[in-house]
């Protein structure tokens, strides 16, 4: 789970840091469904718990690092403003405090980036009475429900809820998937293993046909089909190398190391991107491609060898931050 999750944080910098419009198509197709589908791992266990331990648990792990986070960014936002004489806080102050509460993706101001979290916290909120009073196939007719009134939602160009509760219906599909996918890994893996190169041709066949399409932030998912396939296909060829790759390799244990504090990273990644993407925007308006790549490469490898120290030391000497 930790090198999956590794690699799924890895991805979401990637997406991040100038990503070119080739990666970020392939990248947003699947790498925040990838981190739903993690969720619903050990979703059976944490549900047999009462329903107030596990909404106090939920509460303390996701939205407390959401509002926590949330006031970095005000405040990081606001001194940078100060120090470059630039508006970078869009918005005021106050503005940007009560967007915290209202969570929109429109209409107030806040660090969009955490959108994740509360998603995160409603879906397993909804999925909390599935896994504990319904039995067998009942949790798939749900799940599939909770899918189509998600997907729905999206095509009919309403504008997104607030804390991302649309989005949640979707993330609460995955993480039934996630749940069936850990009980019965060992099959899935030993079929993907034999038929990788079908299961490869699905998820790029997926992603060419709904290329740059699929946005969950934004609401956006392309055809649904195309959606469903490429990232389910994704995400099962991820979870079969994690499952499958050596531990003793020295880039495995690396990865591994961002996928334990990948919430801790998936906040403070923004920040180590500040300065490449601002360096960007300001000297590269209008690069060529290869530069584009270049900038890239670079940005990615900055933001990676900074942000696991400092995640690094908020998970020591700050663990409230993250909800710990």
């Amino acid at each position: 789970m930790d090198i999956a999750k590794g690699i799924g944080i890895i991805l979401v910098v990637m997406g991040h840091a100038c990503c070119p419009k080739i990666p970020h198509g392939i990248i947003y197709s699947f790498h925040m469904p990838l981190f739903f589908f993690l969720s619903g791992l050990f979703i059976s266990k944490q549900c047999k718990c009462e329903f107030q331990l596990y909404l106090k648990k939920n509460f303390r792990s996701l939205l407390l690092p959401y509002f926590y986070f949330n006031l970095i960014s005000i405040a990081f936002h606001y001194s940078m403003s100060v120090i470059f004489h630039k508006e970078l806080l869009e918005g005021s102050v106050t503005d940007n405090i009560v967007g915290i509460f209202i969570g929109m993706r429109w209409g107030s101001q806040y660090h969009h980036v955490l959108w994740f979290l509360p998603c995160l916290f409603f879906a397993k909120m909804l999925i909390y009475p599935v896994f504990k009073y319904v039995n067998g196939g009942g949790k798939w007719i749900i799940g599939i429900m909770f899918l189509l009134i998600g997907l729905s939602y999206s095509k009919w160009e309403i504008k997104p809820l607030p804390m991302s509760l649309d989005a949640s219906l979707i993330a609460a599909f995955f993480i039934i998937c996630g749940n069936y996918y850990m009980k019965t890994k060992e099959i899935i893996n030993k079929l993907v293993r034999r038929y990788w190169q079908l299961v490869l041709i699905v998820a790029l066949f997926s992603i060419a046909f709904n290329f740059n399409k699929v946005e969950m932030y934004e609401m956006n998912y392309g055809n649904c089909l195309l959606f469903l396939l490429g990232s389910i296909s994704s995400i099962l060829l991820i979870c079969s190398l994690s499952a499958n790759i050596s531990c003793d390799f020295k880039i495995c244990s690396i990865i591994m190391e961002y996928g334990k504090l990948s919430l801790i990273v998936f906040a403070m990644h923004y920040y180590c991107l500040f300065i490449p993407i601002t360096l960007k925007n300001r000297l590269l308006p209008n690069s060529l491609l290869w530069q584009d790549y270049m900038y890239w490469i670079a940005s990615i490898l900055i933001c990676l060898i900074l942000v696991l120290p400092v995640s690094k030391f908020i998970n020591n000497k700050a663990k409230w931050l993250a909800g710990k």
